[in-house]
């Protein structure tokens, strides 16, 4: 709880506050019960592309083509609010604005890069 604190009260996100908004809440559950762990499941296969390149770990086809539609879409769509929230505070500058977005918008990034990277493979 410290280092959350800590967190908030350095860089300015107020989504990480006390009390935490519910909708807010809600998103992290749904990161900690199935994004995180499918994202632990995509660096292993992403791993394992790099380590044996004539296997084809990673495709656009099967059962991680549809996870990382479902993966990509869900955490695009949670990202959403989360980034208007970050945009149109009031009470953060551009300067940490921008620290902000580079904290949040790999989580956007990466999951988007899974989603092109099932459908480019149709």
């Amino acid at each position: 709880q410290d280092v959350v604190d800590w967190y908030a009260l350095t860089f300015k996100d107020t989504l990480m506050e006390h009390p935490v908004e519910p909708w807010f809440s809600s998103l992290v559950s749904i990161e900690v019960i199935f994004q995180l762990p499918f994202f632990f499941l995509a660096i292993y296969a992403i791993l394992q592309q790099s380590k044996h390149p004539q296997k084809r770990t990673i495709r656009g086809d099967g059962p991680f083509k549809s996870l990382c539609i479902i993966y990509g879409s869900s955490t695009a769509t949670t990202l959403v609010p989360i980034l208007q929230c970050i945009l149109t505070d009031e009470e953060t500058n551009m300067s940490e604005k921008g620290i902000l977005l580079g904290f949040y918008l790999p989580y956007l990034i990466f999951p988007l890069w899974l989603v092109l990277i099932a459908v480019s493979n149709e």
